[in-house]
């Protein structure tokens, strides 16, 4: 997109300069030509725009199919949480402090707080 710009407004300038009689067309043709071919190599050595490169990876910001590198992460610490939470409630499952006590027939009531 920019080398088509770039050219255009070579090509014009070069057509304005024959119109007004400043240059002489042979002149102008192997000005415009050497300008061309350097604007054309700078756009196709160009990093952004090489094809190998885009080719390389056409999806740069995406670590999976659809995510980026920041939602996979999000989606990790989603599930450490939860894989936490399950660890307490099985932790309090497993030390019985998740349910009253069933070795007194009265219910337990907490005196340490006032």
């Amino acid at each position: 997109m920019i080398c088509k710009f770039a050219i255009t407004m070579v090509m014009s300038v070069a057509a304005v300069s024959v119109m007004m009689g400043c240059h002489t067309p042979t002149r102008v043709n192997d000005s415009v030509a050497q300008r061309i071919e350097s604007m054309n190599r700078a756009c196709n050595e160009a990093y952004l725009v090489s094809d190998r490169v885009i080719a390389s990876n056409l999806t740069p910001a995406l670590q999976s199919v659809t995510e980026t590198e920041a939602d996979l992460w999000w989606d990790n610490q989603i599930i450490y949480d939860i894989q936490a939470r399950e660890f307490v409630d099985d932790w309090r499952s497993f030390w019985l402090l998740d349910s009253p006590s069933i070795l007194n027939r009265l219910p337990i009531i907490d005196t340490a707080s006032p």
